[in-house]
């Protein structure tokens, strides 16, 4: 049985201060404050429940720590995109048809009003880290991020695995105070990014990748289309899963729009490219796919290619 906690509805406001950029240039990771001019959102979150299997002891960050920030980041992503998707017309249309821009807008509003309501369909969502409906030790694979159980449901599941807690924040880790603040491991490296100056896996998150799953919630997202938000597939049968395979490669009428990382991939890029005001490259497969973290973990080289960006396929489940 599972045991959860609510968290309570909060009330935000965010003040937004001017872009420093060299809070970036230094790698100041540190102390995050949202770098956009001018923005004021005040937002009424009801969260989603975090179980009580995702561990509030260790070494700081714990890990609930990393889901809670995570949680705030993605709402970010969110907030940003909405912010500038009727603006910008250069980046939008390397995911998505330029016809599909109402109704790909209606995802984020979806997400973006649900928080700011107070009657969130997010807080259905469970985050934890063991699938209890999986084979004891088949749950998480080396190279999986995240997956959501029970996406048809009216209470999804996400399943947050070992690589997922790799992942680094954007802003300030809850919980913090401690000497991590500073540390590289925990927070994105904002420097690396623009030094690469394409769009890589190196500007995701683990707020992303919540992103990502939001996706998949039926109940939320589905009649929107029609249709559920997938993990799509390319021609050659790689997934659509990576910045390479949904930047300009996935048919921008049909699959694109239900394919839950062009979604994700989308927000993600927005958000950098306000950070640096930076026009970034488009990515290079399969090095801007190639997941850093998941090499780290398994000891993989540059070149094992399990290590590129991919989803699996599993009954009941999606990534």
């Amino acid at each position: 049985m599972l045991h959860t906690f609510l968290l309570a509805s909060w009330a935000l406001i965010i003040f937004l201060p001017a872009v420093n950029a060299q809070l970036f240039d230094a790698e100041v990771y540190a102390k995050r404050t949202f770098p956009f001019p001018n923005y004021r959102f005040y937002s009424r979150v009801n969260e989603p429940k975090i179980d009580s299997d995702v561990p509030t002891f260790g070494p700081a960050p714990t890990e609930r720590d990393k889901v809670e920030t995570a949680i705030y980041d993605a709402l970010q992503l969110v907030m940003v995109t909405l912010a500038k998707i009727d603006q910008e017309t250069t980046i939008f249309p390397n995911y998505f048809s330029r016809r599909g821009k109402g109704k790909v807008k209606r995802v984020f509003e979806r997400l973006a009003g649900e928080c700011l309501v107070g009657k969130s369909m997010l807080a259905r969502i469970t985050f934890q880290t063991h699938d209890t409906m999986a084979p004891q030790g088949k749950g998480c694979d080396h190279d999986s991020v995240a997956y959501t159980l029970s996406y048809q449901d009216n209470m999804p599941r996400i399943v947050i695995c070992p690589l997922g807690f790799k992942k680094r924040a954007y802003t300030t880790i809850r919980g913090g105070g401690g000497n991590y603040e500073d540390d590289p491991d925990h927070y994105v490296r904002c420097r690396e990014i623009r030094a690469i100056g394409r769009v890589s896996v190196h500007m995701e998150t683990l707020g992303s990748a919540l992103l990502h799953e939001y996706m998949h919630f039926d109940h939320l997202i589905f009649d929107i289309y029609g249709k559920s938000i997938d993990d799509q597939e390319l021609r050659d049968g790689r997934a659509a899963y990576g910045p390479s395979a949904v930047y300009n490669n996935l048919n921008l009428n049909l699959l694109s729009r239900i394919n839950a990382n062009s979604h994700s991939i989308y927000a993600v890029q927005v958000f950098w490219s306000e950070v640096y005001q930076f026009s970034f490259a488009p990515p290079q497969y399969p090095r801007d796919d190639v997941d850093p973290d998941c090499q780290s973990l398994s000891s993989l080289t540059s070149s094992d290619s399990s290590c590129v960006l991919q989803q699996k396929s599993r009954k009941r489940l999606r990534g």
